[in-house]
């Protein structure tokens, strides 16, 4: 069961965008706010962040480990 966003849950899931094609040219600013997005919410409860193969190494480098990154 998902619970609605502003009742009692464990954790936050995010997706990290990676696709050129839905972003264009916003990626890299959409990147960097999800990264401060993640961040914020780390403060205050445990965030997953799914993300492709290849991106999940640099992203737990950037995150940190307050931030699980899943493949």
């Amino acid at each position: 069961r998902m619970p609605a966003e502003d009742l009692l849950h464990e954790r936050t899931w995010m997706c990290w965008p990676s696709s050129e094609e839905v972003w264009g040219s916003d990626l890299k600013h959409v990147q960097d706010t999800i990264v401060d997005i993640a961040l914020a919410i780390a403060e205050f409860e445990p965030v997953r962040l799914l993300a492709r193969p290849e991106e999940v190494a640099p992203l737990r480098s950037e995150l940190g480990e307050g931030i699980e990154v899943i493949e």
